[in-house]
């Protein structure tokens, strides 16, 4: 009889055992469901920040590149028109 009430006390703390570690994993799997979702909010925000930041990359590398084909122009042209000039001038080989 003694051994039939340890039992049943037994069983029955088993019982409150087990619903107090569901109630806790319920619990700590509805804050981790909250904390995922707070992650993904803030990985959007930093997918949105690092997309501006390569859209004004791509918009500085293609003013560098315009920029340095404009200079390349001119410096050609001032070789060209260097030497078109320079032929242009004659001068009396006697005063050599």
């Amino acid at each position: 009889l003694a051994s039939q009430a340890f039992t049943k006390t037994s069983d029955e703390d088993k019982m409150i055992h087990a619903e107090i570690f569901n109630r806790h994993f319920e619990e700590a799997f509805m804050e981790l469901k909250t904390l995922s979702e707070i992650q993904l909010l803030e990985g959007e925000k930093l997918t949105k920040g690092s997309g501006k930041i390569v859209n004004q990359s791509n918009i500085w590398a293609q003013l560098e590149l315009a920029v340095l084909i404009i200079l390349l122009v001119i410096i050609y042209l001032l070789i060209f028109s260097s030497k078109t000039i320079k032929s242009r001038i004659s001068q009396d080989p006697s005063l050599n």
